[in-house]
């Protein structure tokens, strides 16, 4: 570098360059100007011990010239960096998607009832939609029937009047055979006539007609007379046989016992009725013991509620004490709450507020707790993990907005309480009661809290006898320092400047606040109010058994009452019936007796035959007689009869067929009437049914959406209950109450916003994986190395400090996960009674400092890979004896081979220095008075020896020293 005029020109091995590639050269030497490590000045060695540990670290990494080292520190701080924001957005993100999913949840009844009304609308819509398509279908199918019936009724009339037209010929021709079968009947009407104008015109003939058809009439009543005799005589006498017999079995029956069991029957039902009458007393009993039971256990369960609800009111002390704190201290209730809800997101123990988690018993007590302890310690929250107390500080400042007070207790909670003044026990002749931390119950992490900041075991409470005692108290107890009375509190003050001036502060103790008597544990009433309670529930557990043991006698009871009636019914019914027989048996003796009598007087029918044989045959022989006579004459009347029928039957047959045949036009013709009014009816229909098609094509056309047929089968096929079904729908609709319409879309927008969250939180946590993973494979490379290299250091530190009659030490101070805390810390001591101190730049002088520095610079020459080191004017502030140790280590660790040249700036050196051959001397030798300098000079004053001179006599190449 050349500089001339304010400018400069750069070049490397003589070829210009620009100022870039120069610096690109010298880092890829791995030189730092800036590093202390490399580049030292005199004036730079209070800087170097002002260097923090972690900034020694750094540069330490930076001079030993692996740049992946610092590299990888710098991933491991940027990562770590990186991992706190990944858990803080996925902290945040997983909250917001608890709120996005509470809120969701919240709204489910909203979202569930518009989504019940949509659904209602649009089943709506699809039951109309299938009411149209229904009425189209049947509307449809109608038209198709009245088409094919109007074309059937068209055929039919058709049809019809062919028939007509044949029918029509038929009877013309049957006109002409009626017209010539008339003549043929009216000549043998004519013959018949002649005939019986001969058999009617005479009284004798009529007579004989008559009195043949009487004689056959009476013959036929007698005949059927003597042949039913026989019959009746066999049924009168069967009749007769059986009633006897019949009236000799009912004699036998009602003359024989009767009791058919009556006198145990009815003996059995006194002794039922007696029996039941007797069980539904003891039940009635039983339940009036029972009524009087469940009244008595009644009164008792609301005892119990009563002292439960008593002891619930003097235990909720917390809710008194909260609500001071937080008159005190706003927010701090708030705080509570949360700290209750979140207590599974620490790692250890997490309590308070401290006054919360605190119960005093006796009013006396709690005011000198409260006049013993500041009123801000109440208020602290106690946590045993820093972790804890930064997250709980982090939460509650953005939860609640609280900026809270919280105390790390690293201690042991379980262990015992020191008592350097001993126990209160020792000074109960005084009128000690006991030590402040013998008057509160709390959890031993509190009260070890309260011990380290208050000093509970070194104050006491006194009684009115230790009030009248305090100067002898005091006086025996020469530590004690707070002595509590009910009325007074005493402390003793000392000076800090003359351990034996001391005084006494005497103050009146002050109702308490925090502690107010509303808030106190009232031991006598609570005891009082549980002993209470524990005796109404034995009262309640003692009636309730004397309750199920009366309806468990009561059970066995009532089921026997029943089986006593069932049994009392069947025994009544048993009774009832042997009365209802005999009864009937004697209105049927009597009934047989009176039907036998009446046979008897009435005699057999058999007795009647003979007279009705005699008067049979009487009239057999006048009818023969004059049936003879008859004959003849009806002979002719019958042929004249034939004549005349046949003829007659044959008009009548023509007249039939005839008649028949108009009856069958004249019916085609109605028929043919009929069937063309309905044929015009039918098409009337068609084309009513046309118009009502089309209208309900039009109205099914505008309710039908595409795919709605598919949704069709859920609905009712019948367009009755298909209507009534709407109306339901229509009617549920009309009930459903809508209290947030903007409810689905809100829901809707948070469900996507829930996924949309849930996929970037997997992508987070993905990334935070692989950010642990990726720190995790970098720390162990870098530790290792870091930990071998400060081993490394360490053993030369402390080996030339030994040298020099000192001790010393290089610590690599670990952190863990916090990387910026990872550092490198130089203690020393130059004195035997010191204890080993890390280097500062105020603790040590600038001698101390100056041999600190160079010593730990020479640690780390065998290690560090720049070409070069430079130290300037270090041993300026040594003095003589630690200048020439120190110089010695410096030249022997420069001169080992593979180290990096090292230069010593300095304006004088000690005389008698040792030097070797891989030490070069420079001078610099200019300026205004050099001469002066030059006449004085003198070689062996700097070489100090013969072994220097010698060596710079024989001009050897210069080797640098490392």
């Amino acid at each position: 570098m050349y500089s001339s005029k304010n400018s400069s020109d750069w070049s490397i091995n003589g070829k210009e360059c620009l100022n870039r590639d120069v610096q690109a050269r010298v880092a890829s030497l791995n030189i730092h100007l800036d590093n202390l490590c490399q580049f030292l000045p005199q004036d730079k060695v209070v800087e170097f011990a002002r260097l923090n540990p972690q900034a020694l670290l750094r540069a330490t990494q930076a001079s030993i010239g692996e740049d992946s080292l610092t590299t990888a520190h710098d991933r491991l701080i940027q990562g770590r960096k990186d991992a706190a924001r990944l858990e803080s957005a996925t902290k945040a993100l997983a909250e917001s998607l608890d709120t996005l999913r509470a809120a969701n949840v919240r709204a489910e009844p909203a979202v569930r009832a518009l989504k019940r009304r949509k659904r209602l609308k649009e089943d709506i819509r699809l039951c109309g939609s299938k009411s149209a398509w229904l009425k189209h279908r049947s509307v449809e199918r109608m038209l198709r029937d009245a088409e094919q019936e109007s074309i059937a009724a068209a055929d039919a009339v058709a049809e019809l009047e062919a028939q007509i037209r044949e029918e029509t010929g038929t009877s013309k021709a049957l006109s002409k055979e009626e017209a010539a079968a008339d003549r043929v009947r009216a000549k043998a009407q004519r013959s018949l006539s002649v005939v019986e104008g001969k058999l009617n015109g005479t009284e004798r003939g009529q007579s004989m007609l008559s009195a043949l058809e009487e004689l056959a009439a009476n013959l036929g009543v007698r005949q059927r007379g003597i042949d039913g005799l026989e019959g009746e005589a066999a049924g009168w006498e069967a009749r007769i046989t059986g009633l006897r017999t019949l009236i000799v079995q009912l004699e036998q029956e009602a003359r024989a016992p009767q009791d058919g069991g009556r006198t145990e029957l009815a003996a059995e039902k006194v002794r039922l009725s007696r029996l039941q009458s007797d069980l539904q007393l003891q039940s009635r009993l039983l339940e009036e013991r029972a009524v009087d039971a469940q009244h008595t256990l009644g009164l008792a369960e609301q005892g119990a509620q009563r002292w439960s609800t008593a002891v619930s009111e003097l235990q909720d002390t917390r809710r008194l004490r909260l609500e001071e704190l937080n008159r005190r201290k706003p927010g701090i209730a708030r705080a509570a709450q949360w700290l209750e809800a979140n207590r599974d997101r620490f790692r250890g123990m997490v309590l308070g507020p401290v006054a919360a988690c605190v119960e005093v018993s006796s009013i006396e007590h709690a005011q000198a707790l409260e006049c013993h302890v500041t009123a801000d310690k109440w208020t602290y929250f106690v946590v045993q993990h820093r972790e804890d107390q930064d997250l709980l500080k982090q939460e509650l400042q953005r939860q609640c907005g609280f900026d809270a007070s919280i105390a790390n207790f690293t201690g042991n909670p379980e262990e015992a309480l020191s008592r350097p003044l001993g126990e209160a026990a020792h000074y109960a002749r005084y009128g000690v009661t006991h030590s402040l931390d013998q008057v509160f119950e709390s959890p031993a992490l509190v009260k070890h809290f309260l011990q380290e900041e208050s000093r509970l075991t070194e104050a006491f409470i006194g009684n009115s006898q230790a009030q009248e005692a305090v100067k002898e108290i005091l006086a025996q107890v020469p530590r004690l320092t707070n002595l509590y009375t009910p009325k007074l509190s005493y402390r003793r003050i000392r000076s800090r400047y003359n351990a034996s001036a001391e005084s006494c502060s005497i103050l009146t103790i002050s109702a308490p606040r925090i502690f107010s008597p509303a808030s106190l544990t009232r031991g006598s009433e609570l005891e009082g109010a549980q002993a209470s309670l524990s005796e109404c529930q034995a009262r309640v557990a003692k009636h309730q058994a004397e309750l199920a043991a009366v309806r468990a006698a009561q059970q066995p009871i009532l089921l026997q009452v029943q089986e006593v009636g069932k049994q009392y019914a069947d025994v009544s019914e048993q009774l009832r019936g042997i009365h209802a027989r005999d009864r009937n048996l004697d209105v049927t003796l009597d009934q047989k007796k009176r039907e036998l009598a009446r046979l008897a007087e009435q005699g057999s029918p058999l007795t009647r035959k003979p007279a009705l044989e005699e008067e049979s045959a009487r009239i057999r022989a006048a009818a023969h007689a004059l049936a003879l006579d008859l004959a003849a004459t009806l002979l002719k009347l019958g042929e004249a009869h034939r004549d005349f029928a046949v003829a007659d039957l044959e008009c009548k047959a023509l007249a039939l067929r005839m008649l028949a045949a108009r009856q069958v036009s004249t019916g085609r013709i109605r028929q043919m009437d009929g069937l063309k009014q309905e044929a015009g009816e039918k098409i009337r229909r068609v084309m009513q049914l046309t118009r009502e098609l089309e209208a309900v094509r039009q109205m099914f056309h505008e309710a039908y959406k595409t795919g709605d047929d598919a949704l069709f089968a859920q609905f009712p096929d019948d367009l009755l209950e298909l209507t009534e079904h709407q109306q339901t729908l229509e009617t549920e609709l009309a009930g459903l109450v809508i209290t947030n319409p903007g409810a689905w879309e809100e829901y809707q927008l948070r469900e996507d916003q829930i996924a949309s969250q849930e996929r970037e939180l997997e992508g987070m946590q993905a990334q935070l994986s692989a950010c642990d993973a990726e720190l995790q494979s970098v720390q162990e490379q870098w530790l290792s190395r870091i930990r071998n290299i400060v081993d490394h250091i360490n053993g030369s530190f402390q080996r030339n400090f030994a040298s020099v009659g000192c001790a010393g030490e290089v610590v690599l101070r670990e952190t863990e996960q916090d990387f910026e805390g990872y550092a490198v810390e130089i203690r020393v001591k130059f004195r035997e009674s010191q204890q080993l101190e890390t280097l500062d730049a105020h603790r040590q002088s600038g001698g101390e400092r100056s041999v600190s520095t160079i010593l730990y610079l020479i640690a780390l020459q065998g290690i560090t890979v720049a070409p070069f080191r430079v130290v300037d004017e270090i041993n300026q502030g040594m003095d003589p004896i630690n200048e020439r140790k120190v110089y010695t280590q410096l030249v022997e660790a420069a001169s080992r081979p593979g180290t990096p040249q090292c230069f010593l700036l300095t304006p004088k050196l000690l005389p008698g220095l040792p030097f070797n051959e891989a030490v070069t001397v420079l001078q610099i030798m200019n300026g205004p008075y050099i001469t002066d300098v030059a006449s004085s000079y003198s070689p062996d004053m700097l070489l100090g020896g013969r072994r220097g001179a010698s060596a710079v006599a024989q001009q050897r190449p210069p080797v640098a020293a490392h």
